[in-house]
């Protein structure tokens, strides 16, 4: 039995030494301001031998506090479970705003943001452990908007959509509620999946569902699913509760599904 359970002990120390050495804290140069900021990521891989795709994910206006980690690294077991890595950035706390800007969205407009997601993808693209040509986002509200001015050709982003272009491609974006309205009426130039309750009433599906702008060449129609009777962070499992005014709350069938639809687009482009 002694040496049944030491046996079993070292098997177990092996595992976390294993889970242990899939996570790793990265670092991601942006020009903010006219000077470069350094962004702290969490990088981590799936088992099994790489390389493997990659999903960057993007808190919301709240930064990446306790409340959006518990929710990109329920996210994160998922993708590592379908075999891809993941890198967890914090756009705020560089920036200054250690405390978030959902009383004052403008203090970080998700279009300068979107530069986050370049960099990111561009900082992986040049990893041996990551496919450079396998790179998805995931945003999440604030972080969903980031996504959708990402996927369109603003000319503020050309410079750097073109440097990843050099060594890297980002084919795939997911927003979860995200505010649609900046990019209404920009055409993607890059797959886009959202996702929104249709009674959230922060970031509404409304403005979703009116988009003009279409897909470029050979990009396919964004594809949009609105789950009836849910709120903005439907997919964060807790009490329901109020942020600035804006209700938030589970729903777990839209959470459910959503889990489904999320594997299904990514793989179309990941795998």
């Amino acid at each position: 039995m002694l040496r049944l359970g030491a046996s079993l002990m070292s098997a177990l120390l092996a595992l976390v030494c294993a889970a242990t050495a899939r996570a790793e804290s990265l670092i991601v140069p942006v020009d903010y301001q006219d000077h470069e900021i350094e962004l702290p990521g969490d990088f981590q891989k799936p088992a099994g031998v790489g390389p493997f795709p990659a999903v960057v994910l993007l808190h919301g206006c709240g930064g990446n506090d306790n409340y959006a980690r518990h929710r990109s690294e329920a996210w994160g077991e998922l993708l590592h479970q379908q075999g891809y890595a993941t890198l967890i950035i914090d756009s705020f706390r560089p920036r200054g705003y250690s405390s978030g800007v959902c009383n004052n969205a403008a203090l970080m407009p998700p279009r300068e943001r979107a530069k986050d997601i370049f960099a990111a993808a561009y900082v992986l693209a040049g990893r041996p452990d990551v496919r450079h040509d396998r790179i998805a986002a995931v945003g999440f509200s604030h972080g969903g908007g980031t996504v959708l001015d990402a996927a369109t050709d603003w000319d503020t982003l050309k410079p750097w959509r073109e440097k990843l272009a050099s060594r890297g491609k980002l084919v795939a974006l997911v927003g979860f509620y995200p505010g649609c309205r900046e990019t209404i009426m920009q055409d993607f130039v890059v797959p886009v999946l959202i996702m929104v309750g249709d009674a959230d009433d922060w970031t509404p599906a409304r403005s979703c569902e009116k988009r003009t702008g279409g897909s470029a060449p050979g990009v396919p129609a964004l594809r949009l699913k609105v789950y009836p009777g849910a709120y903005h962070d439907f997919d964060v499992d807790g009490p329901d509760h109020l942020v600035i005014g804006h209700k938030l709350a589970y729903n777990a069938a839209a959470a459910q599904d959503a889990r489904v639809e999320l594997v299904n687009f990514l793989r179309q482009y990941l795998n």
